[in-house]
């Protein structure tokens, strides 16, 4: 575990091994590296493994401020230099995705391939394919202050944030999920402050020509929060990008189905980096 300071902040991360190339994993809205533990698991047999927490979730630091994309990318770029990395593998979940996008705009020469999962331009990109509002409605709910409410509420997000079939598969993931938010969840202005770095995000897809590192683009078939259509756009317009679309999945495909997501992630990496 270690720390990188910036400008008085403190934003956490982990190094889980040092074989091979650099591979950093960036997490979405709310979440922590610890969501990355199914990949972990498996890419660190290959790569070095580096997972941060993001400003404002996790072990980071959480200053009631704005945030945006860009100083998301130059914590980033901070934990590169403080690791003596040249270059490296850079995949981003969802609102991790927005900021592997800007900081392969910040740094493109320190990008060796680029992973965008359920990810896209970006709300505030005139080319966003927006969500059912109920999404947003989820998304913005404050956490409740009573169990009873607080459940029905983490039953709203599981039915959009997973599967419809997940839940049936995996009832216990409600129990979890409430003893996790309720013991060590992200802070409520915490949350609004990453949300409205997502929503107010300068337009991102005028520059998605100038991407040029080798890109996997792979997304869910039933991702509500963000379309499909978000991520054909993204295949579209980046250079020789690849598209791997996940069936039976929502948006947080990566633990519903970790082995074929990892397995797409390792054969991509395999037929464009040796």
């Amino acid at each position: 575990m270690a720390f990188v300071d910036i400008n008085g902040h403190e934003i956490f991360y982990q190094v889980h091994s040092h074989i091979g190339t650099p591979f950093i994993l960036i997490m979405g809205l709310g979440g922590s590296s610890d969501g990355w533990k199914f990949q972990v698991e498996e890419f660190q047999k290959k790569y070095s493994i580096i997972t941060p927490d993001n400003r404002g979730a996790g072990r980071s630091a959480k200053p009631d401020e704005p945030y945006s994309m860009a100083q998301f990318a130059d914590d980033i770029a901070a934990i590169f230099e403080q690791e003596g990395i040249d270059q490296a593998i850079v995949m981003g979940a969802s609102m991790g995705g927005l900021i592997a996008q800007e900081f392969y705009h910040k740094h493109p020469d320190k990008v060796k391939s680029l992973i965008l999962c359920c990810t896209g331009v970006g709300a505030g990109d005139p080319e966003f394919i927006m969500p059912d509002p109920k999404v947003l409605e989820v998304l913005s709910t404050v956490f409740p202050e009573h169990e009873k409410e607080q459940r029905r509420f983490l039953g709203e997000y599981i039915d959009i944030f997973y599967h419809h079939s997940y839940y049936a598969r995996n009832p216990g993931i409600l129990d979890w999920m409430h003893h996790k938010r309720t013991t060590k969840g992200q802070p409520e202005y915490a949350n609004k402050r990453q949300l409205e770095s997502c929503l107010t995000h300068t337009p991102n897809a005028p520059r998605l020509k100038e991407i040029k590192a080798p890109t996997l683009v792979i997304h869910a078939e039933d991702d509500i929060i963000w379309p499909l259509a978000n991520a054909i756009y993204l295949a579209d317009n980046i250079e020789d990008a690849e598209l791997y679309i996940m069936k039976d999945a929502g948006h947080m495909f990566f633990v519903e189905k970790p082995e074929e997501f990892n397995k797409a992630v390792l054969n991509f990496l395999e037929s464009k980096l040796t």
